[in-house]
């Protein structure tokens, strides 16, 4: 009886029985198994990588847009300022016996140009932390599509291994045994 066969428990005739004469030993089995989990492993790391990712673009997506909100409340601030400025210009003015629209123009300039920036810059950020999510999906996809191509790699690596220590051997004695097939 084997080692096998002990540890799994088998008397001698589950050791030598129908799978034992089929030349499947627990060397193979746990080759097969071995070679499956390590596949299934890389599958598995694959998925997850895109997981990750796609919640890293989720959150990227997320400060993106609380970066627009807050460049809206910039700019509306900056409008307000402006308009209490140039209302502090007409007071100022009228209490002097005159107006600058001059200065009330430019006041206007600085403020409208002020109030556009904060919202260039909020958008900026936004189209920044949208293209930083993107190129995260992307990775993400291209780990899962690494994990495919690794789970194939440790397959064929598996199959090549099992061939070459187990099944080799069996072909050239059952072709000693019997002879080359006929072509």
């Amino acid at each position: 009886m084997t080692t096998g066969a002990k540890i799994l428990g088998l008397g001698a005739a589950g050791a030598g029985g129908a799978a034992a004469a089929k030349g499947f030993t627990l060397a193979k089995a746990l080759q097969i198994g071995g070679t499956a989990l390590s596949a299934g492993g890389a599958i598995a790391g694959g998925v997850a990588g895109k997981a990750s990712a796609g919640f890293q673009a989720e959150q990227l997506e997320a400060r993106g847009k609380s970066e627009l909100a807050s460049s809206t409340y910039r700019a509306a601030e900056e409008d307000r300022q402006k308009r209490l400025v140039v209302s502090r210009a007409r007071a100022v003015g009228a209490s002097g016996g005159g107006r600058d629209f001059d200065l009330e123009g430019r006041i206007e300039e600085e403020g409208t140009y002020r109030q556009l920036m904060a919202l260039w810059e909020g958008e900026d950020a936004m189209s920044g932390l949208n293209t930083q999510a993107e190129a995260a999906r992307f990775g993400g996809r291209q780990a899962k599509r690494a994990g495919g191509i690794a789970a194939a790699g440790i397959a064929a690596s598996g199959a090549y291994t099992l061939y070459e220590n187990h099944w080799k051997s069996d072909l050239q004695s059952l072709r000693s045994k019997y002879g080359r097939r006929p072509q």
